[in-house]
């Protein structure tokens, strides 16, 4: 498997926890670097939760220097009263700190030491969740890090070289090669739903079926084979639905349009959007929202709507495109909730101002721009403001000229507006007016709106 994938000279990261799993596969790994010429790293993430934790971790670390292998700790501290609870809070920090590992070491391969087994309780805790396809396929081989690294790049993909083999395997193999690992007694504590699984149910399972585990791992690969057929079909539908170049929805992260996703039933719609809102690394969404979304869409008498918030992002419908929108405040009753809500400031030269989701950023100009000579504010839409795009224009409204722009109502109360009284001079998607046209003589600049993404 692994001489299948991993190039010479290239460099793997095992996340090695020092439990037997972790230990056998690293004494395989570093049995197998020199002959398939490949740099081994080891990652131990130290979670402080057990009071044992510092002493796994110098087991770890001792492991890892006999074997000569650059072994790398790392520490969090985990939430005792996190909402998704304690193991996934735990599970979440481990992995961005593996991704951040790889990110420094410029590793090409993660590899874990997930089995056979694991495999097993995976399916089971996904079934009885109330999982799709997806989630009953639980884990493959090769699989993405569940984070991205610090510069917001794809991590290293992961590898899984053990989702073939049994527990007991590996228990063999360590006990023939005198192999020492560390025991977290926390794996006993059955109010931990893995735990439970592993401890009650898999072994009546395996009792009454011998071989439960193998074919519960097999049926894995089955529904994983169905999902590759769900993505191609998502696929097909998903080509006939992306938007030709220049018709996006302004400040959208991603669009699709809607006419050809409407012309599907409902389930090969609901298909496509959960291919989708993966493709742009958002979670899976429930079958109840997808129904909701489908029913909104649907319904011709909501001119700007569905507005359905995932992940921190907003699912907005505008001229017959479905955007997904940053993440944004819980939007203003009136113009004077918003402008209460955001200070308005003069600016007077400063290279960046702050604003609310972002920031505004001043970059010189050579021609026109705005000047700080002008005194203008910066602030929230106010009622009555007027746009006018050059000399001899007509004055228009503001909410005229949005719309023309293309900015859907959900994210037009955020938008920053640089002003003279109630004349906007510059705004994000419109760009300068007329007064902020001036001679190449002055010192002028372009404003730029950089919106922070939660």
């Amino acid at each position: 498997m692994l001489a299948a994938r991993v190039m010479p000279g290239q460099r793997v990261l095992l996340a090695f926890s020092g439990g037997l799993d972790s230990s056998v596969l690293l004494h395989v790994l570093h049995g197998l670097a020199k002959q398939l010429d490949f740099e081994l790293l080891a990652c131990h993430v130290n979670h402080h939760l057990h009071p044992c934790s510092d002493d796994w971790q110098a087991h770890c670390q001792s492991v890892a220097q006999t074997l000569d292998t650059p072994f790398f700790a790392r520490h969090v501290r985990v939430p005792r009263d996190a909402g998704g609870g304690l193991e996934s809070a735990a599970r979440t920090l481990r992995w961005r700190e593996i991704a951040d590992v790889a990110c420094e070491q410029r590793v090409h391969w993660v590899v874990s030491a997930h089995h056979q087994d694991d495999q097993a309780e995976t399916l089971l805790l996904n079934l009885v969740r109330g999982a799709g396809v997806l989630g009953a396929a639980a884990m493959q081989t090769i699989g993405k890090l569940p984070t991205i690294d610090r510069a917001g790049h794809a991590s290293a993909p992961l590898l899984r070289p053990l989702l073939e083999v049994s527990r007991q395997a590996l228990q063999v193999y360590a006990q023939s090669h005198n192999l020492r690992w560390v025991d977290d007694t926390s794996n006993a504590e059955t109010e931990f739903s893995r735990n439970f699984l592993r401890a009650e149910v898999l072994p009546v399972l395996n009792q009454r079926w011998p071989g439960a585990a193998k074919q519960l791992a097999q049926a894995t690969r089955h529904f994983a084979q169905a999902q590759t057929l769900l993505d191609e079909l998502a696929q097909i539908d998903l080509a006939a639905a992306r938007p030709a170049a220049g018709q996006v929805v302004a400040g959208s992260e991603a669009s699709l349009c809607l006419p050809p996703l409407l012309a599907l039933t409902e389930e090969r719609f609901a298909n496509a959007l959960r291919y989708w809102l993966r493709e742009v690394g958002l979670l899976q969404p429930s079958a109840a929202w997808l129904h909701e979304c489908w029913i909104q869409c649907a319904d011709s008498a909501l001119a700007s709507t569905p507005q359905l918030s995932l992940g921190g992002r907003v699912l907005v419908r505008y001229r017959n495109l479905l955007a997904l929108l940053p993440p944004l405040p819980k939007p203003p009753q009136s113009f004077l909730e918003t402008e209460l809500s955001i200070a308005p400031q003069i600016w007077q030269g400063e290279a960046e101002l702050v604003w609310s989701i972002g920031r505004v950023r001043f970059v010189p100009a050579h021609v026109h721009g705005v000047s700080p000579e002008q005194r203008p504010v910066l602030r929230a839409r106010a009622a009555g403001d007027r746009y006018r795009a050059h000399a001899g224009a007509p004055s228009r409204s503001l909410k005229n000229v949005l719309q023309e722009a293309g900015v859907p109502a959900a994210l037009r109360p955020w938008l920053p507006v640089l002003a003279i009284g109630n004349e906007v001079i510059w705004m994000p998607f419109v760009g300068v007016g007329h007064q902020a046209q001036l001679a190449v003589s002055e010192p002028v600049f372009l404003p730029e709106w950089h919106l922070s993404i939660a």
